[in-house]
């Protein structure tokens, strides 16, 4: 959308985009100022943080005691966004996980137990467990 205020008698009037020379229609001054509103839309944003707890007492290696996981995450069957929630917890043997849809809001996972009977899912369902 472009607009002009003529300087000369003050009259507004819309310009049409692509006129070479631009005349006030009352007054034809060529003092013209010019106003242009530019909008765009951007889109939805998303974030998501990693959070990893680490402990240095064994032996200078840093293992990993704890990880948390919040934010947004898309999925790879639909390529759908969705809410992501999980903590791993080494020390209180605990894993918990909540997926949920960003636009319905329905839980489409939920996962609470101890994390010593976690096993046998995703990366992990290949491995051989005693």
């Amino acid at each position: 959308m472009c607009n002009g205020k003529c300087r000369a008698c003050g009259i507004e009037f819309e310009i049409k985009l692509g006129s070479l020379a631009i005349l006030c229609p009352n007054c034809k001054s060529e003092q013209i100022q010019v106003t242009m509103k530019l909008t765009e839309e951007l889109p939805i944003l998303h974030d998501r943080l990693d959070l990893k707890v680490k402990d240095s007492r064994y032996s200078g290696k840093h293992k990993l005691r704890k990880h948390i996981i919040s934010g947004s995450e898309i999925r790879r069957d639909d390529n759908k966004w969705m809410e992501k929630n999980r903590l791993i917890d080494k020390d209180q043997d605990l894993y918990m996980e909540k997926v949920t849809d960003s636009q319905t809001g329905e839980i489409v996972h939920e996962c609470n137990e101890p994390l010593s009977k976690h096993w046998n899912h995703g990366s992990a369902k290949k491995k051989n467990k005693p």
